[in-house]
């Protein structure tokens, strides 16, 4: 049982260096990366600001930044692309 927590663990930890490794590729800062995957996650504009301890009006702009810099068009294109990535839920809600 303990190796599979372990095997699992080390799982989410490759999991997130990859994922970290896209998003540098991307030249998304880590705020605006924190912001995407509340997004992925569920999380709406206000929630996000209170999470993170900003206003409203910045996290609209991160989100802004993490779509221009992704080329995406809007935020389902990078909420669903992040999941695509293995951040939030998956897209059929399982």
């Amino acid at each position: 049982m303990f190796a599979a927590a372990m095997a699992g663990r080390m799982m989410d930890i490759i999991a997130a260096a990859a994922w970290a490794d896209v998003a540098t590729q991307h030249g998304l800062s880590l705020r605006e990366r924190e912001v995407l995957v509340l997004s992925a996650a569920g999380s709406g504009t206000s929630d996000i600001a209170r999470r993170l301890h900003l206003s409203v009006k910045i996290v609209r702009n991160r989100v802004s930044a993490v779509l221009a810099k992704l080329g995406m068009p809007d935020r389902a294109w990078a909420i669903a692309w992040a999941r695509s990535a293995g951040l939030g839920p998956p897209e059929d809600g399982r």
